[in-house]
């Protein structure tokens, strides 16, 4: 009796371990047992929390207009990128043999500009060699495809047009490629003799290219820049025409963190005041003085108040930049700028 049950125990023992060597050969994977499909390529996303789609971030907008104009805009129709005009005819690329899932196009002041790329549902990003209309007539934009593959080492998800973060007279944008769901890389083209296409790769980030969270251009366009970074610290943009610049901006010994910067209003065009808010709703004055002179350069001072901030009262335009903005303070005095 003895015996049967230490033959059943070592059964039981030997069951036991065949199970967890299965376990494990098939959760490694060792017999390339859990492949996923061809059709769509997906990934474990850290930013995501989950598998990311091909096309399920970006641009969303298969059809964009050209100048807000619908007599001509670009879409995709089966797969393929199509450019319409306003009598009807298409214009459809042939040089992308995959399934095209998004486009983007890029702007800038230039009217006869048309950068575009499309994203395929392999992942792979394509730019359109051909970047102008060779016909802008206000009937006729003659219009060609000649797409080449991105430089990518990586998977794309999505592409987007963006706009640069920092001043632009007209607000131009430049293609992105999303490789995560938070992080994008800029799709640069490299030119040859007479400004011709010679290739796109995939270059920064948008967060090595910008990594501050905002900024307030002084004297227009041709003042300093004041970069607000993400944990609120204040510097002035590397320009010789300002003293102490990259230099985080402190009082007391101590940084300044922000938690928003406002532009007084004023008649000086030579001195200009702002507000500091601090992130402990201290507040602050900066004062920030234009050269008077071919060989002096712009200077900034930071002084405290005693004041303590409450609340803020903002007034936007319609792309929802502040124009206007009234404080209040814990003292009950307000203050418009």
């Amino acid at each position: 009796m003895k015996k049967k049950s230490f033959v059943v125990i070592v059964i039981i023992l030997i069951l036991i371990i065949l199970g967890l060597c299965a376990f494990i050969v098939y959760d490694k994977d060792l017999l390339g047992l859990k492949k996923e499909s061809n059709s769509e390529i997906v990934t474990k996303d850290k930013d995501s929390n989950g598998k990311l789609k091909v096309g399920s971030i970006g641009n969303n907008n298969s059809k964009i207009p050209l100048r807000m104009d619908d007599k001509f805009y670009f879409d995709i129709e089966d797969g393929k990128v199509v450019f319409n005009k306003s009598d009807g005819t298409k214009i459809i690329d042939s040089t992308i043999k995959d399934k095209v899932l998004q486009i983007a196009l890029a702007s800038s002041c230039d009217g006869s500009d048309a950068r575009i790329a499309a994203l395929t549902d392999k992942g792979e990003v394509f730019y359109n060699k051909i970047e102008r209309f060779t016909d802008m007539s206000n009937d006729n934009f003659d219009y060609a495809f000649d797409f080449d593959k991105v430089i990518a080492d990586e998977a794309v998800y999505g592409i987007e047009n963006i706009e640069p973060k920092s001043p632009s007279i007209c607000g131009g944008t430049t293609i992105y490629a999303y490789v995560s769901k938070n992080n994008k890389r800029i799709v640069n083209v490299k030119k040859g003799k007479n400004n011709s296409y010679q290739e796109a790769s995939l270059g920064h980030t948008y967060t090595q290219m910008y990594p501050y969270e905002d900024y307030i251009m002084y004297f227009e366009l041709g003042g300093p820049m004041l970069l607000i970074e993400k944990d609120g610290k204040l510097i002035f943009d590397d320009d010789y025409r300002i003293d102490n610049y990259n230099i985080y901006l402190t009082y007391d010994n101590e940084y300044i963190y922000a938690k928003k910067v406002y532009e007084k209003s004023n008649n000086n065009q030579n001195i200009s005041k702002s507000i500091i808010i601090g992130k402990d709703n201290s507040v602050y004055l900066m004062t920030l003085e234009a050269p008077t002179n071919d060989f002096a350069r712009y200077a900034y001072s930071v002084e405290k108040t005693d004041k303590t901030f409450k609340n803020v009262e903002e007034v936007k335009n319609e792309v929802g930049i502040v124009t206007s903005a009234t404080i209040e303070y814990t003292d009950g005095t307000k203050e418009k700028l």
